[in-house]
């Protein structure tokens, strides 16, 4: 690892000589002076991070994902910066981040959350695995509705087979439809999964990459409920036809368009060409030596085992429960519903019912200390929500640190909130992980733009 530093205009207009001196030296800290120098860090002679004269962390577009730097210490409280090295932390303090960007939150919940959301990831990928397999079976469709079989989780072959059909309108009837009709079914199934894709969105407008939203339990409640009804209609459908298609494929549709938010597309549960293609380049790299995505291949594998163990499964299940089968998918996601809103109350120690909604009351409880002002809510100005700040930062060093961010939010008012409550609002605050909060961290905070406080 190599490491430079630029000294800023100033310093050259003045015939500084400190650039010369910090490269020729190979242990770099901080210089003393009133205004701190830009810094860039390099990893195999790539940019990784550089760091303006305001101190805030700038990722390069080159920086690894997950795995790849795991984090910066920064000791703000005791006075020293080291920005000189990248550390290499326990387990409990890995920090991930998204490509191009920091990590959300403070190095421990990070790690927490991060195998918290691999691990859901594997329940998702084997509930549409086996909602596909159930749905590809032909069994679980009642012999007098037409429509046996319809693949709900992957559609490559749906925009195939409905441009086929409407090419050859006058050839043989398929799944008891004309060519013509085949065509509209198969272009409604593609629409039902990307509507259940926009449902995810309209959920979570601005989702952050590697962060878990407080909208993301209720997203997958609805998908329960696509699945319920997809259920009963497999049951009680009089229409003659299999319009319980449509609902399997709009939940698979919100399940696959959360992990891709979360992930930054990395994770896909409901279908592996892409998958399939990343292993395939993970495993060349490997063997040319290159390990810095093995992270993600195995990953990637554990997701595609998952999904073929769903579709295993599912030829037994559909046997055995006939029309009923897709309760289970149903129960799979009131499941992970149900994880997800035991874990934000659990870490973040909200009440039950906030998470269960995917709301909590911090940012009523800023307004109500008159950190939000006016009648829509909106955040005070930025010289205003200055002012407050520096009351909080008691030493005057530019950050806050723990103490000071409760002590403030305390005298400010702030008194229906648990000290519990008050750490964890600290810590997903802390989008640096470095133990302490700049200005701009308790601006995103103030004005909602912290996603797991917004």
């Amino acid at each position: 690892m190599s490491e430079s530093h630029e000294n800023d205009n100033n310093d050259n207009d003045n015939g500084n000589n400190g650039n010369a001196n910090a490269n020729a030296n190979p242990t770099l800290g901080p210089r003393k002076s009133k205004k701190r120098e830009s810094m860039a860090v390099f990893f195999d002679g790539a940019p990784l991070f550089n760091m303006d004269d305001d101190d805030e962390l700038e990722p390069s577009s080159t920086l690894p994902m997950v795995g790849d730097v795991e984090s910066i210490n920064t000791n703000s409280r005791r006075g020293a910066v080291k920005r000189n090295s990248l550390a290499v932390p326990s387990e409990t303090q890995t920090v991930g981040a998204s490509e191009g960007s920091k990590s959300p939150m403070s190095n421990k919940y990070t790690a927490r959350e991060h195998k918290f959301i691999v691990a859901i990831a594997m329940i998702l990928a084997f509930n549409s695995g086996f909602s596909n397999g159930v749905c590809l079976s032909g069994i679980l469709t009642p012999p007098h509705l037409r429509w046996q079989s319809q693949s709900t989780s992957g559609f490559t072959g749906g925009y195939t087979k409905s441009a086929l059909a409407l090419a050859d309108q006058e050839g043989n009837y398929i799944e008891g439809f004309s060519q013509v009709e085949f065509f509209g079914y198969q272009l409604l199934m593609i629409f039902s999964f990307m509507g259940g894709s926009c449902i995810s969105a309209l959920m979570n407008p601005r989702p952050a990459p590697w962060r878990l939203a407080p909208m993301y339990a209720p997203t997958f409640f609805i998908g329960g409920v696509f699945m319920c009804i997809a259920a009963v209609l497999s049951v009680e459908d009089i229409s003659g036809t299999a319009h319980f298609y449509y609902f399997v494929a709009a939940a698979n549709g919100i399940q696959n368009g959360i992990s891709s938010m979360y992930s930054a597309n990395l994770i896909r549960t409901t279908h592996l060409t892409g998958a399939s293609t990343d292993i395939g380049l993970f495993i060349g790299q490997a063997i040319r030596g290159n390990n810095k995505n093995t992270w993600k291949l195995r990953i990637l594998i554990a997701l595609a085992l998952s999904f073929w163990t769903g579709g295993l499964l599912s030829f037994w299940a559909v046997r055995v429960w006939l029309q009923y089968t897709l309760l289970v998918n149903a129960a799979i996601f009131g499941f992970v519903f149900c994880l997800c809103v035991w874990f934000l109350a659990h870490n973040l120690h909200i009440p039950a019912h906030r998470a269960l909604q995917g709301t909590w009351h911090w940012q009523k409880a800023l307004h109500d200390i008159g950190y939000r002002s006016g009648q829509d809510g909106a955040a005070q100005s930025k010289e205003a929500l200055k002012e407050i700040f520096s009351k909080m930062d008691i030493d005057g060093n530019g950050d806050v640190n723990r103490e000071e961010f409760i002590r403030g939010l305390k005298a400010a008012g702030m008194n229906e909130v648990s000290q519990k409550q008050f750490n964890a609002m600290f810590d997903v605050c802390d989008t640096s992980g470095d133990g302490t909060i700049s200005f701009q961290e308790f601006q995103q905070l103030v004005e909602g733009d912290n996603a797991l406080v917004g």
